[in-house]
């Protein structure tokens, strides 16, 4: 995702947060992760602006062992540069 514009880090991890509350409801998933870019040009190589994990336990690893859907045991974990 691209986000111009200067956004504090508080509002980055609300929009990071957001953006996972919003598919995670709406689509059942065993985990995801967000890059978010400040610029189209740097999409693949590391995100730029923020980074959101939402793995169960906080671990990609265990994706395979939950429901798809059932978030009991997961974690949003944010990483803002």
């Amino acid at each position: 995702m691209i986000a111009k514009g200067n956004y504090s880090n508080e509002e980055i991890e609300n929009l990071l947060k957001h953006i996972v509350e919003t598919y995670s409801s709406e689509n059942k998933i065993n985990g995801m992760t967000i890059f978010l870019y400040d610029n189209k040009d740097d999409v693949g190589w590391g995100y730029t602006v923020g980074k959101a994990e939402f793995w169960p336990n906080g671990n990609k690893q265990d994706a395979g062992s939950v429901t798809a859907g059932d978030y009991k045991t997961f974690k949003i974990e944010i990483d803002i540069k």
